[in-house]
């Protein structure tokens, strides 16, 4: 049994933990007992108000069961991306929506995230040669469309790129700009980004 699950909400985690987790408790941060009867209110304030909280631990026993019950409240959408290197070591971003961003996108029907990981970065950033090496653990985040909340699991890999064409963004999709970075310019960009994007990039 899972003890911690980690979704994002308008960029802030909320935390579903057993009631034992060590918690380093910082400003901003609720510290809540589960409770059936009011996660649904829970959940309305933190997607309608943006500063309502840094950063929620919801407590129970039970994790997994409070977070089966989380995700029944939903609608899910998978997706897959690629952390992914080149043979200098330098880390493929690109640029979308104004922040920095991993490449990933949807599942199409009947297929598999690893066959999805690898199509959204060769379409996005225009490069082919791609190697999985291994998976790493999905994010999770949450939208509210059309009056329903929207959970999005991104499944992800570790992949080399032996391809040293010109990266093209794939523009259609609201990317202007594809980078290979070095260290220096990835923690750069790590100060506009979203957090999921920094647990994929700092994750083992």
């Amino acid at each position: 049994m899972r003890q911690m699950y980690k979704v994002f909400i308008n960029n802030h985690p909320l935390f579903i933990a057993k009631t034992d987790a060590e918690i380093a408790m910082k400003p901003g941060t609720l510290l809540l007992r589960y409770d059936p009867a009011s996660l649904d209110e829970l959940l309305d304030l933190a997607h309608e108000h943006k500063n309502f909280f840094t950063r929620i631990f919801l407590l129970d026993e039970n994790p997994e069961n409070v977070f089966e019950q989380f995700t029944a409240k939903c609608k899910i959408i998978e997706a897959a991306g690629g952390r992914v290197k080149n043979a200098k070591g330098e880390l493929l971003m690109i640029f979308r929506n104004d922040k920095w961003d991993l490449p990933k996108g949807k599942l199409e029907k009947k297929e598999t995230p690893e066959v999805a990981a690898v199509r959204e970065v060769e379409e996005e950033c225009g490069i082919g040669k791609l190697k999985i090496l291994k998976s790493l653990a999905p994010t999770f985040h949450t939208y509210k469309h059309n009056e329903k909340i929207v959970l999005k699991k991104t499944y992800w890999y570790e992949m080399s790129c032996g391809d040293e064409k010109k990266l093209t963004p794939q523009k259609e999709e609201g990317i202007t700009d594809v980078k290979w970075m070095g260290e220096k310019e990835v923690e750069d960009a790590l100060q506009n980004t979203f957090h999921s994007i920094i647990d994929v990039i700092r994750g083992s």
